[in-house]
């Protein structure tokens, strides 16, 4: 399971409660224990992973719903944010006519 926290979290919290979550998870085997890498720094994320395995794989999509759901919840509580992707934009000029456009002066509405 893909996991990113916001640069600046405390990685040490994150990986915790990550693991603290796969082990409390009744569906999540206890060998091989889960464990979470810290694999990339991301464009706008630390991106982690938290490995897990399930004794039955078709229950794989509810036990990822439930650690989704309680990491979730988790880093809320903790003020670890999971950021999504954000693009600033900077304008360095403006077109001339977009410039007169704006200089218009509208008149006042009328009553």
């Amino acid at each position: 399971m893909k996991v990113g926290v916001a640069y600046g979290s405390d990685v040490d919290q994150a990986r915790a409660a990550m693991l603290d979550i796969a082990n409390k998870e009744p569906q999540v085997c206890t060998n091989p224990q889960p464990s979470v890498r810290f694999k990339l720094f991301g464009a706008s994320s630390l991106d982690f992973e938290l490995r897990c395995w399930v004794s039955y794989p078709e229950l794989s999509g509810r036990v990822t719903d439930a650690l989704n759901t309680a990491v979730y919840k988790e880093f809320t509580r903790l003020g670890i944010e999971i950021p999504y992707a954000k693009q600033d934009i900077y304008i360095k000029g403006l077109p001339e006519s977009f410039s007169a456009l704006t200089s218009i002066k509208q008149s006042p509405p009328a009553e």
